[in-house]
C-alpha cells in the first residue's frame, strides 16, 4: 500500500486549461497546481521509498475541502492522474483497474491518494 497526503485545494479540470488562438493549453494556474502536486507526490515517494507501480491497482482518492462551496469530484481527476504520473508514482494510469474517489468537510483543503 501506498499512502499520500497533499496540502493543496483539489483543482478542477476547468480551471487546468485554457484556449488561446484555437489551442487548448495549460492554464498558468493549472501549471502551479500541477507542478506543486507532482513534487510533493516525488517527495513523498522518495521518502517513504515507494517503488513506481507498474501492475494493476486499486486507488482510492480523498479530496478534503474547507470551502462547502459545491464541486464535482470528477473534475479532479485528470490533474491528479496526470501528476501522479509525472512524479512516477504510477508507470501510466491505465494501470488503475479500479478507481474511487470521495469527498469531504475538512479544517483544512488536502488530498489523499491511497494506492493498493
Amino acid at each position: 500500500m501506498q499512502d499520500f497526503v497533499i496540502f493543496v485545494c483539489p483543482l478542477s479540470i476547468n480551471t487546468l486549461y485554457r484556449t488561446f488562438q484555437g489551442r487548448i493549453l495549460i492554464s498558468k494556474p493549472g501549471r502551479r497546481y500541477k507542478k506543486l502536486v507532482t513534487e510533493a507526490l516525488q517527495d513523498q515517494r522518495q521518502a517513504k521509498q515507494y517503488p513506481t507501480i507498474t501492475e494493476p491497482c486499486a486507488v482510492d482518492i480523498q479530496l478534503r475541502f474547507k470551502s462547502r462551496r459545491k464541486r464535482d469530484v470528477d473534475n479532479a481527476l485528470k490533474p491528479l492522474l496526470d501528476a501522479m504520473e509525472d512524479a512516477a508514482v504510477l508507470e501510466n494510469d491505465h494501470l488503475i483497474h479500479r478507481l474511487t474517489i470521495s469527498k469531504e468537510q475538512a479544517e483544512t483543503d488536502s488530498i489523499r491518494i491511497v494506492i493498493n
